[in-house]
């Protein structure tokens, strides 16, 4: 297939967190399956921590016994502290795009960005930028020490079906690094 590991994010609706219901049965389907690796992590608002019943830390708990990644969604948008995030067993800190989009051109959504990025390293935990969309937010990025990126500058979003036909043939969008002169 694609010869080098990857991992797929699946965003999941507070809704099916806050609730008393039991979770889908896909992470039963996980918990038998046990993905290789890091294959799989579930993106959650941060909104998910603040609202963090028991019944929210047994669904979060259920997956991560799974072998599922968690991922803090939209980091930066809401009010949840770095201590919380260590305190769920948070494994990903996902930058909010809103974040990414004025950092280039310096200021405070840059100083908080990078703060970001150097508390959440030091909690343990990788660091994601959503909402790259340029040469200059991915170099920028690299130099701050963030982990991974995502937006349209590697791809636009790809049906699944052709997402699966990317896979087989090994041909998945990544662009190369800028050369410096």
């Amino acid at each position: 297939m694609l010869g080098r590991p990857f991992q797929i994010g699946v965003n999941n609706s507070p809704a099916e967190f806050l609730g008393k219901e039991p979770m889908k049965s896909w992470d039963a389907h996980l918990a038998r399956a046990r993905p290789a690796g890091d294959g799989i992590s579930v993106e959650v608002t941060e909104g998910i921590l603040e609202h963090a019943s028991l019944n929210v830390v047994d669904k979060l708990k259920a997956l991560q016994k799974a072998g599922v990644k968690l991922a803090i969604d939209r980091f930066g948008t809401g009010c949840s502290s770095m201590a919380r995030l260590k305190e769920f067993g948070v494994d990903y800190l996902k930058i909010d795009k809103s974040l990414i989009n004025g950092a280039t051109s310096g200021g405070d959504q840059r100083t908080v960005a990078e703060a970001a990025i150097v508390m959440a390293h030091m909690l343990g935990l990788k660091v994601i930028a959503e909402g790259v969309e340029t040469v200059e937010q991915r170099d920028w990025l690299e130099t701050a020490g963030c982990d991974y990126a995502q937006g349209y500058y590697f791809s636009e979003p790809v049906p699944s079906a052709d997402f699966g036909n990317l896979l087989w043939q090994g041909d998945l969008p990544v662009r190369p690094a800028a050369s410096h002169s």
